[in-house]
Formats: structure tokens, C-alpha cells, sequence
């Protein structure tokens, strides 16, 4: 019995760590008054998810283990690179990227 439970508690917690999240939102620019439909966004995984925003704005990034991701949005203008931090006892990670507002990471070293 003792090892059984050893062995469902291994299990477990092998489960646990590798458990997959979602990011979802929506990308827009509050200084241009405007969302941003069919945006590429890529999130800096091993290997890089990519994604479109669908007409509304919206995005979702399905199967992400949790921790620290670079995500670089591409518009018709410019390329923006922001910083997502997904975690682990959260099973839906929702990330509003207001292209006005966000600043580059400060190294790519911690990503």
C-alpha cells in the first residue's frame, strides 16, 4: 500500500510539472484608438508558438509551461517585443498587449 502511494504521488507531481497553460487576449494601441486584427505575435519558446490575431484583436497561445516568455508582435508598422510571465497554479493566462504601453525587455538573457 506504502508503495503505491509513493508511486501515485510521483505521478502526480510528475503530472503537475509538466502541465501545459493558455495565454489568451487582445492586442491593441489606446494611443491610436484602435485594435489590431490579424497581428502575427510569436512567444519565445522552445520551440516558438505563433499566432494570428483573429478580427477582434484576440490571440491564444495553447500548451505553455509555465514561466518567463519574450513576445514579439508584429504590426504593419513595427515589430514590438514585450515580456509574459505564465504561472504555474493558473491555468489561463490572459495578456492585453497595448502596443502603447509596452517597454522592451531589459535582456533577452532572462527568457
Amino acid at each position: 500500500m506504502r508503495t503505491l502511494f509513493l508511486a501515485f504521488a510521483v505521478l502526480t507531481c510528475l503530472v503537475q510539472s509538466v502541465q501545459a497553460e493558455t495565454i489568451y487576449g487582445r492586442v491593441f494601441d489606446t494611443l491610436k484608438g484602435k485594435i489590431l486584427p490579424n497581428t502575427r505575435l510569436v512567444l519565445g519558446s522552445n520551440p516558438n508558438q505563433e499566432t494570428t490575431s483573429d478580427s477582434t484583436g484576440t490571440y491564444w497561445f495553447r500548451n505553455v509551461k509555465p514561466g518567463p516568455y519574450l513576445v514579439h508582435i508584429f504590426t504593419a508598422e513595427r515589430e514590438v517585443v514585450g515580456r509574459l510571465v505564465v504561472y504555474k497554479s493558473v491555468p489561463t493566462t490572459v495578456a492585453n498587449l497595448d502596443l502603447s504601453k509596452i517597454d522592451a525587455p531589459d535582456s533577452d538573457d532572462n527568457y
